[in-house]
């Protein structure tokens, strides 16, 4: 890959980890909370995000939720192993933009 490839990369990656980043806080957010909300309540049903469920639905919205947090995190070390190869690539290169956009994607480790 040629110098500007590799930045063009990089930033695209640090991008989508800002994004997932994002996502699965959000994610932890809600499944916490249902999780919370959940166990906490002594009946047979249970209000999350406005809808009264049953138990059991609830229970799978929580499941769902769970998946989806797994999810986010099998994205995001694809993206970390996507990241070392690039970083593996741009060993060859000393320019300063790039050395800089390698150091913010470190960070994100």
């Amino acid at each position: 890959m040629s110098e500007d490839e590799l930045i063009i990369a990089f930033k695209k990656l640090i991008r989508h980890l800002q994004l997932m980043i994002g996502l699965q806080a959000i994610a932890d957010f809600l499944m916490m909370y249902s999780f919370v909300k959940l166990f906490l309540v002594s009946g047979g049903f249970v209000t999350l995000f406005g809808r009264t469920l049953s138990q059991d639905n609830a229970m799978m919205v929580v499941i769902f939720l769970g998946l989806i947090d797994l999810t986010l995190t099998f994205i995001q070390r694809g993206d970390f192993k996507q990241g070392r190869a690039l970083m593996a690539a741009a060993s060859d290169f000393s320019n300063g933009e790039l050395q800089e956009l390698i150091d913010r994607f470190k960070r994100y480790k």
